[in-house]
């Protein structure tokens, strides 16, 4: 590929991409909860993929990967908590930390569940 059709395609990539910016619609309230729940689960995903040594308890995992999405959980928590009054927000926020790892053990028991699944379909072909 030239220098000259490089420089071209990512120009128009660039443009694109910000008129796409420029078009996307504004998610509702609603939609954007659930976007903040499935980027907490995202991360957990993610960390369990990464610290799961397989031998350990998905507990143990869980207990390891939880701090390490944090800013998730508390912009999760900012956003569901929202509007609440100020004991509802002390007992909402008390119920979700307790809640956490047992979300995260969840959270790596399906990403072991996903590894040894994929295993099997690679041994099969």
């Amino acid at each position: 590929m030239t220098r000259y059709s490089r420089f071209t395609g990512v120009f128009l990539a660039a443009m694109m991409a910000a008129g796409a910016a420029n078009a996307a619609p504004k998610l509702s309230p609603e939609l954007q909860k659930q976007a903040i729940a499935m980027r907490v689960v995202r991360c957990l995903s993610k960390e369990a993929a990464r610290h799961d040594d397989g031998v350990s308890g998905p507990d143990t995992i869980a207990a390891r990967i939880v701090p390490l999405c944090e800013t998730d959980f508390v912009r999760e928590e900012t956003a569901f908590g929202a509007g609440l009054s100020p004991s509802d927000e002390d007992q909402y926020r008390a119920i979700m930390a307790r809640d956490r790892v047992t979300l995260a053990a969840q959270v790596v028991t399906e990403e072991r569940n996903a590894r040894k699944a994929h295993r099997r379909m690679a041994l099969s072909d």
